[in-house]
């Protein structure tokens, strides 16, 4: 089996996997930001984009089983992402929107119940147009699992100090953990 080589999306489309909240889950973090969903489907790389997050996703549920493997109990994983910079445009085209559908299918399909949360700081109000288009693909657990902050740090820092250590955070999300070597 040939591995498939993410180089050319990674460095578009950054994410790290390197994390653990205050309980000892696995935290993907997403600067959101960064993403131009739309340039990718226009590019003709939207289903590569799509394999290259079901890889991400396959990879942090890889890090939830090797804890288990531990002994630890350990059966959900946690999403951060920042949407600073959210725009319809770039994040939510009507070409967009059919990924984000398909990723939740998949999640929904093959990842049931992993998900304990995900939290979406810095979110515009338009990040709604998102949600809304993708709530009804999503089992009641995960719709219950979003958490979303607006702009106001304070709000969302408060939740994250309960629920991430400052350690296992990057600065941009209110912590002191240095970025990892690629």
């Amino acid at each position: 089996m040939k591995l498939e080589n993410w180089s050319d999306l990674a460095s578009d489309y950054p994410a790290t996997i390197d994390s653990y909240d205050k309980t000892g889950r696995p935290v993907g973090v997403i600067d959101l930001y960064h993403w131009d969903i739309r340039r990718a489907v226009l590019q003709g790389k939207g289903q590569r984009l799509l394999r290259y997050v079901i890889n991400l996703t396959e990879n942090i549920t890889r890090q939830m089983y090797e804890r288990q493997e531990l002994g630890m109990n350990v059966t959900q994983v946690v999403v951060l992402a920042n949407a600073d910079g959210f725009n319809v445009i770039q994040h939510a085209c009507p070409l967009c929107l059919p990924l984000y559908i398909q990723l939740v299918q998949i999640i929904e399909n093959y990842y049931p119940q992993v998900l304990d949360e995900l939290i979406i700081i810095d979110a515009p109000t338009t990040i709604q147009v998102v949600l809304e288009t993708i709530r009804t693909f999503l089992s009641r657990a995960n719709r219950d699992a979003i958490k979303v902050f607006g702009p106001n740090r304070s709000r969302w820092m408060e939740y994250l100090d309960n629920k991430i250590s400052k350690e296992e955070r990057r600065p941009a999300y209110g912590g002191t953990k240095l970025p990892s070597k690629y």
